[in-house]
């Protein structure tokens, strides 16, 4: 099993056309087209997925699927390694799991490589810059090796999908939202946004960058009896992240129920220049959120969706400050 295939897709590009033809995933299990998420470098526990495509089971449980990109496959005993990678890392969080590479010219090679996947219940993706073919559908044999990596990986689906619902019906489009490994929300220096913290689902407003965090806390402390409302169920975080070549670190400074004297005593933190930063660098960051449900104890969509929902309206007098935040970036 031994070639090359002249002018093959880098590996980001075919991660872009499997996104751009998704549907053909998602129809192949009999998953909703109407809400799905797809997200690069997905960590869990275990390790990192390339893609996560998250669909949507007849509207009411997520379907996480894994996907492995290879730009090659070129001999068995590169099958062979690609096979135990999935083994140590994919197995363990989704019961759903496709290698995808570009197309095969070789039909005696694609016919082996289809064989060994097709007897562990991997499938096949082949990409070319026209299509996606899913030469193989993968055929899950067994339940994911951990219940923590999957929970974790399908508890961030399902919060990320019901975010991006709830938000969109809150007047911002899919094109004004940011997802990664991490998050879900706003994309602009102050956002509503969902994430996972500890072992809880949480969604709430953050601030990002000094400025931003000056602007947040003064808003805080302009709407006391906002605040008093929140503090039951709500807490506030801090935290410096080393931001030079992108993050490679946090630091947290604090995580801690919501209250006006908490508030204060941040802002004059921040107001004296004595901020909670180690050197040069480093930035800051300022979130309040409320937990939503524990990572283990997964809802459905609808009874999620409306978590989010109420929060959002518990969260409304944000709404115009996240909005002027999102106007202000720059285009």
């Amino acid at each position: 099993m031994s070639s090359t295939h002249a002018g093959r897709l880098k590996e980001k590009e075919i991660l872009n056309y499997i996104d751009k033809h998704k549907d053909k995933i998602l129809e192949k299990h009999g998953l909703s087209k109407e809400n799905v998420l797809f997200v690069k470098e997905l960590k869990f526990p275990h390790g990192r997925a390339d893609a996560v495509i998250y669909g949507l089971y007849k509207d009411l449980y997520v379907v996480p699927i894994g996907i492995e990109v290879k730009t090659t496959i070129v001999s068995g005993t590169e099958l062979y390694y690609h096979i135990n990678q999935l083994r140590e890392t994919y197995e363990y969080a989704f019961p759903i799991i496709y290698l995808a590479t570009n197309k095969l010219e070789n039909d005696e090679r694609k016919k082996i490589i289809s064989g060994y996947l097709g007897e562990i219940g991997y499938g096949l993706i082949e990409v070319d810059r026209d299509d996606i073919n899913i030469s193989l559908p993968a055929n899950p044999k067994k339940i994911p090796k951990s219940e923590y990596d999957y929970c974790e990986v399908t508890s961030k689906g399902l919060l990320y999908l019901a975010t991006a619902k709830v938000l969109e019906g809150r007047g911002f489009k899919r094109e004004h939202l940011r997802v990664t490994s991490l998050w879900i929300g706003v994309d602009a220096g102050i956002s509503y946004c969902g994430f996972t913290r500890g072992s809880y689902t949480v969604f709430g407003v953050y601030a990002l960058g000094s400025d931003n965090v000056k602007r947040l806390l003064k808003f805080l402390l302009s709407k006391e009896p906002l605040v008093e409302k929140l503090k039951t169920e709500y807490k506030i975080y801090m935290e410096s992240y080393l931001a030079i070549g992108g993050v490679k670190g946090y630091v947290r400074h604090l995580d801690e129920s919501l209250s006006m004297s908490t508030l204060k005593t941040i802002y004059n933190i921040v107001e004296k220049k004595d901020k909670p930063v180690l050197s040069e660098g480093w930035g800051i960051g300022l979130g309040i959120y409320k937990p939503l449900w524990e990572v283990f104890f997964m809802p459905t969509y609808p009874t999620a969706s409306q978590a989010i929902d109420r929060t959002m309206e518990e969260l409304a007098d944000f709404h115009d400050l996240v909005s002027d935040s999102l106007r202000e970036k720059p285009s």
